[in-house]
């Protein structure tokens, strides 16, 4: 993972002008991706995308609801089937993760004592971040870094996995893409126009069998 200071990010980002910071995308309707239904299947939750998604976990009045073992191990599958396909999301392999807008790299909602489950992964993404010095810690005169590139799939399984846990986090690939990964475990991507969105859907009909769910 590589720190980018706001120069080099702001220089990167102009190639996604495309993407309306505020509107999320400029008229060209977004894909919405999940998970083909023989995974679900497996996992007895067929009817998993009109659930509460990660807001299910410890939840007695969702439908399905999720004990933190299972909702990791259909998180995991997730992440095995989006990386038969970061060839077509990240065709460089790497991306750039920056927080949306006002935000930071963290958010207020998260209570290590509520969310106990959550820890470890809150703990990697930490660690991640420091030890590439994206963030500071203490507190340094260098303010923390707005955007890194993300440099393998590892890194981008940790940093998303935060973004389905509600930190704001967006991707950008490729000068074409504009990718969040949602806390109901879908892929949203927004495209520079309809060309590039046409033929990167049948590529990724071909190769990860997706649903469409938008």
């Amino acid at each position: 993972m590589k720190g980018l200071n706001t120069n080099t990010l702001l220089k990167n980002l102009v190639r996604y002008s495309f993407f309306d910071w505020d509107n999320e995308g400029n008229g060209t309707e977004p894909l919405l991706l999940g998970m083909p239904e023989a995974i679900l299947k497996q996992h007895q939750v067929e009817e998993f995308y009109h659930s509460w998604g990660i807001e299910a976990v410890h939840n007695p009045h969702a439908h399905p609801s999720f004990s933190a073992e299972d909702w990791l191990r259909l998180e995991n599958d997730f992440f095995d089937w989006l990386n038969i396909g970061k060839h077509l999301l990240f065709p460089d392999g790497s991306a750039i993760v920056t927080p949306s807008l006002q935000q930071d790299w963290f958010f207020n909602g998260y209570d290590p004592d509520k969310n106990e489950w959550m820890k470890y992964d809150f703990e990697q993404y930490e660690n991640l971040l420091l030890s590439h010095q994206i963030i500071q810690q203490p507190p340094s005169l260098r303010e923390d870094y707005r955007g890194a590139v993300v440099e393998n799939f590892e890194e981008f399984k940790i940093t998303s996995k935060m973004s389905i846990r509600g930190v704001p986090l967006l991707f950008f690939s490729n000068n074409e893409m504009v990718i969040t990964i949602t806390d109901y475990l879908t892929i949203k991507i927004h495209f520079k126009n309809n060309s590039i969105k046409e033929k990167k859907k049948y590529q990724l009909i071909d190769i990860m069998n997706p649903q469409f769910l938008r």
